[in-house]
Protein backbone atom coordinates (compact mmCIF):
# COMPACT_ATOMS: atom_id res chain seq x y z
CA UNK A 1 0.00 0.00 0.00
CA UNK A 2 1.42 3.40 -1.00
CA UNK A 3 1.72 6.20 1.50
CA UNK A 4 -0.97 8.20 -0.29
CA UNK A 5 -3.38 5.28 -0.16
CA UNK A 6 -2.66 4.76 3.50
CA UNK A 7 -3.36 8.43 4.34
CA UNK A 8 -6.54 8.37 2.25
CA UNK A 9 -7.69 5.26 4.08
CA UNK A 10 -6.99 6.82 7.45
CA UNK A 11 -8.93 9.97 6.59
CA UNK A 12 -11.82 7.92 5.33
CA UNK A 13 -11.83 5.87 8.53
CA UNK A 14 -11.84 8.97 10.67
CA UNK A 15 -14.73 10.50 8.69
CA UNK A 16 -16.74 7.31 8.95
CA UNK A 17 -16.00 7.15 12.65
CA UNK A 18 -17.21 10.73 13.16
CA UNK A 19 -20.37 10.01 11.19
CA UNK A 20 -20.96 6.88 13.26
CA UNK A 21 -20.43 8.78 16.50
CA UNK A 22 -22.84 11.51 15.44
CA UNK A 23 -25.40 8.88 14.47
CA UNK A 24 -24.95 7.06 17.79
CA UNK A 25 -25.38 10.38 19.69
CA UNK A 26 -28.81 10.98 18.11
CA UNK A 27 -31.44 9.13 20.22
CA UNK A 28 -33.73 6.64 18.54
CA UNK A 29 -36.49 4.23 19.44
CA UNK A 30 -39.52 4.54 21.71
CA UNK A 31 -39.92 5.91 25.21
CA UNK A 32 -42.96 5.80 27.48
CA UNK A 33 -43.77 9.02 29.34
CA UNK A 34 -46.15 8.66 32.29
CA UNK A 35 -48.09 11.72 33.39
CA UNK A 36 -51.45 13.24 34.26
CA UNK A 37 -54.55 12.70 32.10
CA UNK A 38 -57.00 15.22 30.71
CA UNK A 39 -56.03 18.80 29.97
CA UNK A 40 -52.43 18.27 31.02
CA UNK A 41 -51.96 15.39 28.58
CA UNK A 42 -53.55 17.32 25.71
CA UNK A 43 -51.57 20.51 26.23
CA UNK A 44 -48.28 18.85 27.14
CA UNK A 45 -48.47 16.79 23.97
CA UNK A 46 -48.95 19.93 21.87
CA UNK A 47 -46.33 22.08 23.55
CA UNK A 48 -43.58 19.60 24.43
CA UNK A 49 -43.97 16.06 23.07
CA UNK A 50 -44.80 16.84 19.43
CA UNK A 51 -42.05 19.50 19.08
CA UNK A 52 -39.56 17.07 20.66
CA UNK A 53 -40.42 14.33 18.17
CA UNK A 54 -40.08 16.84 15.33
CA UNK A 55 -36.61 17.78 16.60
CA UNK A 56 -35.74 14.08 17.09
CA UNK A 57 -37.56 12.22 14.31
CA UNK A 58 -35.96 8.95 15.34
CA UNK A 59 -37.76 8.95 18.71
CA UNK A 60 -41.42 8.14 19.35
CA UNK A 61 -42.92 9.25 22.68
CA UNK A 62 -45.86 7.20 23.98
CA UNK A 63 -47.92 9.04 26.60
CA UNK A 64 -49.29 6.90 29.45
CA UNK A 65 -52.07 8.83 31.19
CA UNK A 66 -51.87 7.06 34.53
CA UNK A 67 -54.00 9.23 36.84
CA UNK A 68 -52.81 11.14 39.88
CA UNK A 69 -49.39 11.00 41.54
CA UNK A 70 -50.35 8.31 44.06
CA UNK A 71 -51.62 6.05 41.27
CA UNK A 72 -48.43 6.57 39.30
CA UNK A 73 -46.39 5.65 42.35
CA UNK A 74 -48.38 2.43 42.68
CA UNK A 75 -47.76 1.52 39.04
CA UNK A 76 -44.03 2.15 39.37
CA UNK A 77 -43.89 -0.05 42.45
CA UNK A 78 -45.66 -2.85 40.61
CA UNK A 79 -43.24 -2.56 37.67
CA UNK A 80 -40.06 -2.12 39.69
CA UNK A 81 -38.58 -5.47 38.60
CA UNK A 82 -39.36 -4.79 34.93
CA UNK A 83 -40.24 -1.14 34.28
CA UNK A 84 -42.54 -0.31 31.39
CA UNK A 85 -42.01 3.45 31.77
CA UNK A 86 -38.93 5.52 30.94
CA UNK A 87 -39.86 9.01 32.18
CA UNK A 88 -42.38 10.07 34.83
CA UNK A 89 -43.89 13.50 35.57
CA UNK A 90 -45.10 13.43 39.16
CA UNK A 91 -45.68 15.75 42.12
CA UNK A 92 -42.47 16.44 44.02
CA UNK A 93 -43.93 15.34 47.35
CA UNK A 94 -44.53 11.89 45.86
CA UNK A 95 -41.32 11.77 43.83
CA UNK A 96 -39.43 11.99 47.14
CA UNK A 97 -40.97 8.64 48.07
CA UNK A 98 -40.00 7.18 44.72
CA UNK A 99 -36.44 8.41 45.18
CA UNK A 100 -36.14 6.68 48.55
CA UNK A 101 -37.61 3.44 47.20
CA UNK A 102 -35.23 3.30 44.26
CA UNK A 103 -37.97 3.79 41.65
CA UNK A 104 -36.12 6.70 40.06
CA UNK A 105 -32.51 7.14 39.05
CA UNK A 106 -30.17 10.07 39.51
CA UNK A 107 -28.63 11.41 36.35
CA UNK A 108 -25.41 13.21 35.55
CA UNK A 109 -26.07 16.89 34.89
CA UNK A 110 -23.63 16.75 31.96
CA UNK A 111 -26.08 14.47 30.14
CA UNK A 112 -28.86 17.05 30.63
CA UNK A 113 -27.36 20.44 29.66
CA UNK A 114 -30.55 22.44 30.38
CA UNK A 115 -30.31 21.37 34.02
CA UNK A 116 -27.75 24.18 34.48
CA UNK A 117 -30.51 26.76 33.86
CA UNK A 118 -32.98 25.36 36.41
CA UNK A 119 -33.79 27.52 39.43
CA UNK A 120 -32.23 26.36 42.69
CA UNK A 121 -35.75 26.13 44.16
CA UNK A 122 -36.62 23.53 41.50
CA UNK A 123 -33.64 21.28 42.18
CA UNK A 124 -34.24 18.20 44.27
CA UNK A 125 -31.50 17.23 46.75
CA UNK A 126 -28.69 14.89 45.67
CA UNK A 127 -29.33 15.16 41.94
CA UNK A 128 -32.76 13.58 41.65
CA UNK A 129 -35.27 14.60 38.96
CA UNK A 130 -35.82 18.39 39.04
CA UNK A 131 -39.00 20.42 38.78
CA UNK A 132 -40.49 21.33 35.40
CA UNK A 133 -43.48 23.39 36.61
CA UNK A 134 -44.21 25.73 39.51
CA UNK A 135 -47.73 26.01 40.92
CA UNK A 136 -49.30 27.34 44.11
CA UNK A 137 -52.29 26.79 46.40
CA UNK A 138 -55.27 29.10 45.82
CA UNK A 139 -58.86 29.56 46.91
CA UNK A 140 -61.30 29.28 44.00
CA UNK A 141 -64.81 30.70 44.02
CA UNK A 142 -67.85 31.36 41.85
CA UNK A 143 -67.78 35.08 41.11
CA UNK A 144 -71.54 35.15 40.45
CA UNK A 145 -72.40 33.59 43.81
CA UNK A 146 -69.71 35.04 46.08
CA UNK A 147 -69.82 38.81 46.59
CA UNK A 148 -67.68 40.43 47.82
CA UNK A 149 -64.65 38.33 46.95
CA UNK A 150 -63.40 36.03 49.74
CA UNK A 151 -60.23 36.66 51.70
CA UNK A 152 -59.12 33.29 53.01
CA UNK A 153 -59.52 30.95 55.98
CA UNK A 154 -62.10 33.28 57.54
CA UNK A 155 -64.51 32.41 54.70
CA UNK A 156 -63.93 28.69 55.17
CA UNK A 157 -64.92 29.08 58.83
CA UNK A 158 -68.07 31.14 58.19
CA UNK A 159 -71.16 29.08 59.25
CA UNK A 160 -73.11 30.76 56.44
CA UNK A 161 -71.07 28.69 54.00
CA UNK A 162 -72.28 25.31 55.25
CA UNK A 163 -72.30 22.84 52.37
CA UNK A 164 -70.73 25.35 49.96
CA UNK A 165 -67.10 24.19 49.98
CA UNK A 166 -65.21 21.35 48.30
CA UNK A 167 -61.59 20.28 48.64
CA UNK A 168 -59.48 17.17 49.17
CA UNK A 169 -58.29 16.32 52.71
CA UNK A 170 -54.90 14.97 53.76
CA UNK A 171 -53.02 12.92 52.67
CA UNK A 172 -53.76 14.87 49.49
CA UNK A 173 -51.25 17.72 49.21
CA UNK A 174 -54.15 20.18 49.11
CA UNK A 175 -55.17 19.13 52.63
CA UNK A 176 -51.58 19.12 53.86
CA UNK A 177 -50.99 22.60 52.40
CA UNK A 178 -54.23 23.94 53.87
CA UNK A 179 -53.15 22.75 57.31
CA UNK A 180 -49.98 24.84 56.91
CA UNK A 181 -52.04 27.88 55.84
CA UNK A 182 -54.44 27.46 58.78
CA UNK A 183 -51.47 27.41 61.16
CA UNK A 184 -50.33 30.73 59.66
CA UNK A 185 -53.90 32.07 60.06
CA UNK A 186 -53.73 31.22 63.75
CA UNK A 187 -50.31 32.84 64.09
CA UNK A 188 -48.69 29.47 64.80
CA UNK A 189 -45.68 27.58 63.47
CA UNK A 190 -46.86 24.56 61.47
CA UNK A 191 -44.02 22.58 63.08
CA UNK A 192 -45.56 23.08 66.51
CA UNK A 193 -48.37 21.13 68.12
CA UNK A 194 -51.05 20.36 65.51
CA UNK A 195 -53.83 20.35 68.12
CA UNK A 196 -55.10 23.95 67.66
CA UNK A 197 -54.84 23.62 63.88
CA UNK A 198 -56.83 20.37 63.87
CA UNK A 199 -59.50 21.99 66.06
CA UNK A 200 -59.83 24.82 63.53
CA UNK A 201 -60.03 22.37 60.63
CA UNK A 202 -62.81 20.55 62.49
CA UNK A 203 -64.74 23.84 62.49
CA UNK A 204 -64.30 24.11 58.72
CA UNK A 205 -65.45 20.51 58.12
CA UNK A 206 -69.24 21.14 58.55
CA UNK A 207 -69.05 23.63 55.67
CA UNK A 208 -67.60 21.02 53.30
CA UNK A 209 -70.14 19.51 50.93
CA UNK A 210 -67.75 16.86 49.60
CA UNK A 211 -64.19 15.75 50.19
CA UNK A 212 -64.09 14.09 46.76
CA UNK A 213 -65.41 16.42 44.08
CA UNK A 214 -66.85 14.89 40.90
CA UNK A 215 -65.39 15.47 38.41
CA UNK A 216 -63.27 18.10 40.22
CA UNK A 217 -63.48 21.17 42.48
CA UNK A 218 -63.21 23.59 39.56
CA UNK A 219 -66.17 22.19 37.65
CA UNK A 220 -68.31 22.09 40.79
CA UNK A 221 -67.57 25.77 41.45
CA UNK A 222 -68.39 26.75 37.86
CA UNK A 223 -71.65 24.78 37.94
CA UNK A 224 -72.66 26.35 41.23
CA UNK A 225 -72.74 23.00 43.05
CA UNK A 226 -70.41 24.67 45.56
CA UNK A 227 -69.34 28.28 45.94
CA UNK A 228 -65.78 27.79 47.16
CA UNK A 229 -62.94 25.33 46.74
CA UNK A 230 -59.25 24.90 47.36
CA UNK A 231 -57.10 24.09 44.35
CA UNK A 232 -54.06 25.02 42.27
CA UNK A 233 -53.38 28.23 40.41
CA UNK A 234 -52.56 26.79 36.97
CA UNK A 235 -55.82 24.86 36.66
CA UNK A 236 -57.76 27.73 38.21
CA UNK A 237 -56.46 30.11 35.53
CA UNK A 238 -57.29 27.58 32.80
CA UNK A 239 -60.84 27.10 34.08
CA UNK A 240 -61.28 30.83 34.54
CA UNK A 241 -60.67 31.27 30.82
CA UNK A 242 -62.99 28.40 29.92
CA UNK A 243 -65.79 29.77 32.13
CA UNK A 244 -65.28 33.35 30.87
CA UNK A 245 -64.41 34.56 34.34
CA UNK A 246 -67.17 32.77 36.23
CA UNK A 247 -64.50 30.96 38.25
CA UNK A 248 -62.00 33.19 39.96
CA UNK A 249 -59.06 32.44 42.24
CA UNK A 250 -56.90 34.22 44.76
CA UNK A 251 -53.98 33.57 47.08
CA UNK A 252 -55.47 33.61 50.57
CA UNK A 253 -54.42 36.59 52.66
CA UNK A 254 -53.12 34.06 55.18
CA UNK A 255 -50.55 32.93 52.60
CA UNK A 256 -50.06 30.20 50.03
CA UNK A 257 -47.91 27.13 49.46
CA UNK A 258 -45.65 26.64 46.45
CA UNK A 259 -45.90 23.31 44.65
CA UNK A 260 -43.90 21.68 41.88
CA UNK A 261 -44.07 18.80 39.42
CA UNK A 262 -40.84 16.94 38.76
CA UNK A 263 -39.59 15.02 35.74
CA UNK A 264 -37.83 11.78 36.60
CA UNK A 265 -35.73 9.10 34.93
CA UNK A 266 -37.23 5.75 35.88
CA UNK A 267 -34.69 3.29 37.28
CA UNK A 268 -34.08 0.56 34.73
CA UNK A 269 -35.53 2.61 31.85
CA UNK A 270 -35.48 0.59 28.64
CA UNK A 271 -34.29 3.50 26.49
CA UNK A 272 -32.14 5.66 28.75
CA UNK A 273 -30.45 7.76 26.01
CA UNK A 274 -33.78 8.84 24.50
CA UNK A 275 -35.27 9.36 27.99
CA UNK A 276 -32.43 11.71 28.96
CA UNK A 277 -32.81 13.57 25.66
CA UNK A 278 -36.50 14.12 26.40
CA UNK A 279 -35.82 15.28 29.98
CA UNK A 280 -33.25 17.76 28.67
CA UNK A 281 -35.72 19.08 26.10
CA UNK A 282 -38.54 19.41 28.66
CA UNK A 283 -36.29 21.47 30.94
CA UNK A 284 -35.54 23.91 28.14
CA UNK A 285 -36.79 27.49 28.16
CA UNK A 286 -38.89 27.37 24.97
CA UNK A 287 -41.03 24.29 25.84
CA UNK A 288 -41.74 25.77 29.26
CA UNK A 289 -42.73 29.08 27.73
CA UNK A 290 -45.18 27.32 25.40
CA UNK A 291 -46.73 25.34 28.27
CA UNK A 292 -47.09 28.49 30.40
CA UNK A 293 -48.95 30.25 27.59
CA UNK A 294 -51.60 27.52 27.57
CA UNK A 295 -51.71 26.18 31.13
CA UNK A 296 -50.21 28.98 33.28
CA UNK A 297 -47.57 26.84 34.98
CA UNK A 298 -44.61 28.83 36.24
CA UNK A 299 -41.41 27.90 34.36
CA UNK A 300 -38.51 26.42 36.30
CA UNK A 301 -35.94 27.46 33.69
CA UNK A 302 -34.34 30.82 34.51
CA UNK A 303 -34.04 31.74 30.83
CA UNK A 304 -37.77 31.39 30.12
CA UNK A 305 -39.30 34.75 29.30
CA UNK A 306 -43.01 35.45 29.71
CA UNK A 307 -44.98 38.60 28.82
CA UNK A 308 -45.77 40.62 31.99
CA UNK A 309 -49.52 39.96 31.74
CA UNK A 310 -48.90 36.21 31.47
CA UNK A 311 -46.25 36.15 34.20
CA UNK A 312 -48.72 37.83 36.59
CA UNK A 313 -51.05 34.82 36.26
CA UNK A 314 -48.39 32.21 37.07
CA UNK A 315 -46.73 31.08 40.27
CA UNK A 316 -43.48 32.68 39.12
CA UNK A 317 -44.90 36.20 39.50
CA UNK A 318 -42.86 38.12 42.11
CA UNK A 319 -46.03 39.34 43.85
CA UNK A 320 -47.23 35.74 44.20
CA UNK A 321 -43.89 34.42 45.42
CA UNK A 322 -43.86 37.03 48.20
CA UNK A 323 -47.08 35.52 49.62
CA UNK A 324 -45.77 31.95 49.77
CA UNK A 325 -45.13 30.36 53.17
CA UNK A 326 -41.64 28.81 53.41
CA UNK A 327 -42.13 25.06 53.90
CA UNK A 328 -39.62 22.47 55.06
CA UNK A 329 -40.92 19.53 53.01
CA UNK A 330 -38.50 17.10 54.61
CA UNK A 331 -40.14 17.88 57.95
CA UNK A 332 -43.61 17.62 56.43
CA UNK A 333 -42.72 14.21 55.00
CA UNK A 334 -41.69 13.06 58.49
CA UNK A 335 -45.07 14.00 60.04
CA UNK A 336 -47.39 13.55 57.06
CA UNK A 337 -48.69 10.17 58.21
CA UNK A 338 -49.48 11.59 61.66
CA UNK A 339 -51.28 14.58 60.18
CA UNK A 340 -53.20 12.41 57.74
CA UNK A 341 -54.30 10.07 60.51
CA UNK A 342 -55.77 12.97 62.48
CA UNK A 343 -57.61 14.21 59.41
CA UNK A 344 -59.06 10.72 58.95
CA UNK A 345 -60.06 10.27 62.60
CA UNK A 346 -61.07 13.82 63.55
CA UNK A 347 -61.43 16.30 60.69
CA UNK A 348 -63.31 14.28 58.05
CA UNK A 349 -65.90 12.84 60.50
CA UNK A 350 -66.48 16.35 61.92
CA UNK A 351 -68.35 17.26 58.74
CA UNK A 352 -71.35 15.21 59.85
CA UNK A 353 -74.48 14.71 57.71
CA UNK A 354 -75.60 17.57 55.50
CA UNK A 355 -79.17 18.78 55.28
CA UNK A 356 -80.96 18.72 51.95
CA UNK A 357 -80.62 22.50 51.67
CA UNK A 358 -76.85 22.20 52.00
CA UNK A 359 -76.61 20.07 48.83
CA UNK A 360 -77.41 22.55 46.08
CA UNK A 361 -75.72 20.53 43.36
CA UNK A 362 -77.42 17.20 44.10
CA UNK A 363 -80.52 16.12 42.21
CA UNK A 364 -80.93 12.95 44.26
CA UNK A 365 -80.39 13.04 47.97
CA UNK A 366 -80.35 10.50 50.79
CA UNK A 367 -81.57 11.85 54.09
CA UNK A 368 -79.29 12.25 57.09
CA UNK A 369 -80.89 9.22 58.68
CA UNK A 370 -79.92 7.08 55.70
CA UNK A 371 -83.55 6.19 54.90
CA UNK A 372 -85.37 6.02 51.59
CA UNK A 373 -84.80 8.30 48.64
CA UNK A 374 -87.23 11.13 47.94
CA UNK A 375 -89.39 10.15 44.98
CA UNK A 376 -90.17 12.19 41.94
CA UNK A 377 -93.62 13.79 41.99
CA UNK A 378 -94.06 12.80 38.36
CA UNK A 379 -94.53 9.06 38.00
CA UNK A 380 -93.31 8.99 34.41
CA UNK A 381 -89.92 10.32 35.57
CA UNK A 382 -89.26 7.70 38.24
CA UNK A 383 -86.46 5.18 37.91
CA UNK A 384 -87.80 1.92 39.35
CA UNK A 385 -85.62 0.42 42.04
CA UNK A 386 -82.58 2.58 41.22
CA UNK A 387 -79.77 1.16 43.32
CA UNK A 388 -77.58 4.28 43.33
CA UNK A 389 -76.99 7.65 41.73
CA UNK A 390 -74.36 7.95 39.03
CA UNK A 391 -72.60 11.29 38.84
CA UNK A 392 -71.02 12.85 35.79
CA UNK A 393 -67.85 11.02 34.67
CA UNK A 394 -67.91 8.55 37.57
CA UNK A 395 -67.20 5.84 35.03
CA UNK A 396 -64.15 7.71 33.77
CA UNK A 397 -60.61 7.81 35.10
CA UNK A 398 -59.75 10.10 38.02
CA UNK A 399 -59.61 13.79 37.34
CA UNK A 400 -56.24 15.47 37.01
CA UNK A 401 -55.95 17.11 40.41
CA UNK A 402 -52.39 15.80 40.66
CA UNK A 403 -52.65 14.50 44.13
CA UNK A 404 -53.62 11.31 46.02
CA UNK A 405 -57.31 11.02 46.79
CA UNK A 406 -57.89 9.67 50.32
CA UNK A 407 -59.73 6.46 51.00
CA UNK A 408 -62.53 7.74 53.20
CA UNK A 409 -64.70 5.56 55.36
CA UNK A 410 -68.46 5.67 55.15
CA UNK A 411 -69.51 6.86 58.56
CA UNK A 412 -73.15 5.68 58.63
CA UNK A 413 -73.78 2.67 60.84
CA UNK A 414 -75.93 0.96 58.20
CA UNK A 415 -73.17 1.02 55.64
CA UNK A 416 -70.11 -1.18 55.58
CA UNK A 417 -66.96 0.62 56.72
CA UNK A 418 -64.96 0.12 53.59
CA UNK A 419 -61.57 0.98 55.04
CA UNK A 420 -61.72 -1.49 57.91
CA UNK A 421 -61.27 -5.21 57.59
CA UNK A 422 -61.38 -7.48 54.61
CA UNK A 423 -64.66 -7.36 52.71
CA UNK A 424 -64.03 -10.88 51.49
CA UNK A 425 -63.62 -12.50 54.90
CA UNK A 426 -65.93 -15.43 55.65
CA UNK A 427 -69.02 -14.82 57.78
CA UNK A 428 -68.72 -15.59 61.45
CA UNK A 429 -71.04 -17.93 63.34
CA UNK A 430 -73.45 -16.67 65.97
CA UNK A 431 -73.35 -12.88 66.13
CA UNK A 432 -71.85 -12.84 62.66
CA UNK A 433 -75.13 -14.25 61.19
CA UNK A 434 -73.61 -17.08 59.18
CA UNK A 435 -77.07 -18.57 58.56
CA UNK A 436 -80.46 -17.37 57.34
CA UNK A 437 -82.51 -15.75 60.06
CA UNK A 438 -85.81 -13.88 60.24
CA UNK A 439 -85.58 -10.10 60.13
CA UNK A 440 -88.11 -7.39 60.94
CA UNK A 441 -90.32 -6.03 58.11
CA UNK A 442 -88.89 -3.19 56.04
CA UNK A 443 -89.60 0.25 57.45
CA UNK A 444 -89.54 1.96 54.09
CA UNK A 445 -91.34 1.04 50.86
CA UNK A 446 -88.49 2.35 48.73
CA UNK A 447 -85.93 0.01 50.25
CA UNK A 448 -84.77 -2.98 48.21
CA UNK A 449 -85.71 -6.38 49.63
CA UNK A 450 -86.03 -10.04 48.72
CA UNK A 451 -89.41 -11.14 47.32
CA UNK A 452 -90.94 -14.30 48.88
CA UNK A 453 -90.68 -17.34 46.67
CA UNK A 454 -94.44 -17.61 46.01
CA UNK A 455 -95.13 -13.88 45.88
CA UNK A 456 -95.93 -13.85 42.20
CA UNK A 457 -98.44 -16.75 42.60
CA UNK A 458 -100.18 -14.96 45.48
CA UNK A 459 -100.55 -11.83 43.40
CA UNK A 460 -102.16 -13.84 40.58
CA UNK A 461 -99.39 -12.99 38.10
CA UNK A 462 -97.99 -16.49 37.65
CA UNK A 463 -98.00 -17.87 34.15
CA UNK A 464 -100.84 -20.25 33.16
CA UNK A 465 -99.98 -23.92 32.94
CA UNK A 466 -98.41 -24.84 29.66
CA UNK A 467 -97.51 -21.22 28.93
CA UNK A 468 -94.29 -20.56 26.98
Amino acid sequence: MTGRAFVTGMIGGVVLGLIGAATAAEPTGEIVLMGYPGAFQDNYTKTVIEPFMKAHPGVKVIYNAAGNSAQMLGMLRAQKAKPEVDVDIIDFSVSRVGNKEGLFEKFDATSVPNFADVYDEARMPDGWGPGITFDNLVMIYNAELVKPAPTGVKDLLDPANKGKIAFSPAPNVIGISLQIVVAKHLGLDYKGSPDPVIETLKKIAPNVQTWQATPDNYTMVINGAVSYGIGWNARAQLYSDKSEGKLKSMVMQDGGVLDMDTINLVAGARNKPAALAFIDYALGAEPQERLAQIMYYGPTNKKAKLPPELLARTSSAPATLQKMIPVDWDYVASVQDQWSDRWRREVVPARGPLSRAARPGQTLWRGAGGGCRPRSRRRARRVPDAARTVGLRQDHGPAHDRRARPALCRAHRRRRLRCHGDAGAPAQHGAGLSELRAVSPSQCRAQRRLRPRDARRRQGRDRPAGGG
